[in-house]
């Protein structure tokens, strides 16, 4: 950023930012209202800088010099090319390794100069059989729209605080991406593992476990957690109960014990086609916490915070969201059939 640049002027580069004002605009009306010529890399730099420090004051010059030894250059570079997920923001956020509090900024060029490029995974295919599923799952289930309200949606997710989102990788030029698709969200010390459910009329349990999901957890959090809250998911011999229940195709949900459970208690479990986190709004609803707990980021320094964190998200501030990820499930399902089963943009 400028140093001479004055503080009304970057306060009022960041009100016209946030206001989505263009570029070309903000340069004008700088050069109007104030008499100050500048670029379009002022305007850039004293966002990255707001960003980074969360100030529009300049950082103060004496004291230790804010930059990174060559063996805290390595040890960042090191961690990047082992954990392809860590993202600049989380180097930038870890105080294990900018232990110089360096900037964002410095820290994307370090990874630019050692060839560390960002990316996306997003893969541009998915195999023919999957889009058939995909396509015929989605023509049953367009006949009705109101079918969507009596089910019970399911998942488990790795929480910590990030920006959800499409998965970024830093990779060398001779890595293709594709050969990172499907790679699980990085691991963080601060790491919860959570078992969540919602339904129409808001969020359900949000279960703390341990390590591994397997079928022995997956049954305990059935009978200790969901069937309580959702006794309707209970049937007889002849007919089902009033709720169906819908969870992915993962090893545990498909154990001979899980299978079994659902038979004995007459739990009427919809398919659900492989290939299709994007038509389960659960996973909207993990984006959701995770971006609110990424607000927290630099207060939250332990699992138990983040837990902690997670509850106080879930109980009060999701249920807002629920209505409008329901009525989404007619639009999802609609668009699949455009799509001739081809995954959305969500």
């Amino acid at each position: 950023m400028n140093q001479n640049l004055p503080v009304d002027i970057r306060a009022e580069i960041l009100r016209a930012a946030w206001a989505h004002e263009k570029y070309d605009d903000i340069v004008a009306h700088i050069q109007t209202d104030f008499g100050k010529k500048i670029s379009k890399g002022t305007i850039t730099k004293t966002l990255d800088r707001y960003d980074d420090t969360g100030s529009l004051l300049d950082k103060p010059r004496s004291g230790r010099p804010n930059s990174l030894t060559q063996e805290d250059e390595m040890a960042i570079v090191d961690a990047v090319e082992n954990d392809p997920k860590l993202t600049a923001k989380d180097v930038y956020y870890d105080n294990d390794l900018n232990k110089s509090n360096v900037s964002l900024r410095k820290i994307q060029y370090l990874l630019n100069d050692h060839g560390l490029k960002a990316t996306t995974t997003q893969p541009k295919q998915m195999p023919e059989r999957a889009l058939a599923i995909r396509l015929k799952f989605a023509q049953e289930y367009v006949k009705n729209p109101q079918f969507w309200s009596k089910v019970i949606f399911s998942d488990e997710c790795d929480l910590y605080p990030y920006k959800s989102g499409k998965l970024y990788i830093r990779r060398h030029r001779r890595e293709h991406p594709l050969s990172y698709y499907n790679m699980s969200t990085r691991w963080d010390k601060r790491t919860v593992k959570v078992w969540g459910c919602i339904s129409i009329d808001g969020v359900g349990p949000l279960v703390l476990y341990d390590d591994k999901m397997d079928s022995t957890t997956l049954l305990d959090i059935f009978n200790t957690d969901l069937v309580p809250e959702y006794p309707g998911l209970i049937g007889t011999r002849t007919r089902p109960g009033p709720l169906l229940f819908q969870q992915d195709n993962a090893g545990p949900h498909r154990h001979h014990d899980v299978i079994k459970w659902f038979e004995d208690n007459h739990v009427h479990k919809i398919f659900w086609p492989p290939y299709s986190p994007d038509l389960n709004p659960i996973e909207n609803v993990w984006g959701i916490v995770q971006d609110k707990l990424n607000e927290y980021n630099r207060d939250l320094k332990t699992s138990d915070d983040v837990w902690e964190k997670s509850k106080e998200i879930w109980e009060n501030d999701i249920n807002q969201y629920i209505p409008q990820l329901y009525e989404s499930m007619h639009n999802r399902i609609v668009e699949v059939i455009e799509r001739s089963g081809a995954r959305l943009d969500r």
